[in-house]
């Protein structure tokens, strides 16, 4: 495996990864105030909305995650057209200090205005 695939995996997968694994942890690592103190059991209430709040979002992280995969895939196979020159991947869209510019997911190029 190259470095430019090492980077082309983080630059794909961080994100996407961090949102699905840090709300797991936040709900492993909450307590239950309902065990902690009987006037904190009214609370408990908020942290099972809290809980499932949590667990939407991890949900979200991991369909982003499935999704990166799946463009990854086809990307790999050829049946993906970006609008990169260099590699043809798909290009992220972004409006940065001198106007809008294209960065590409795959290989990391960039190129002025949205392509």
């Amino acid at each position: 495996m190259d470095i430019t695939a090492i980077e082309r995996l983080i630059r794909l997968f961080v994100a996407p990864a961090a949102l699905a694994i840090c709300p797991m942890i936040g709900i492993a690592v909450l307590p239950n105030p309902a065990k902690l103190s009987p006037m904190l059991a009214g609370m408990a209430q908020i942290f099972v909305s809290m809980n499932l709040i949590l667990a939407l979002v991890s949900s979200a992280g991991l369909a982003w995650v499935v999704w990166r995969c799946w463009i990854l895939w086809k990307w790999e196979s050829g049946q993906r057209d970006g609008g990169c020159y260099s590699c043809a991947g798909p290009m992220h869209h972004k409006n940065g200090r001198y106007g809008p510019y294209s960065v590409c997911l795959m290989c990391g190029s960039k190129r002025e205005g949205h392509h």
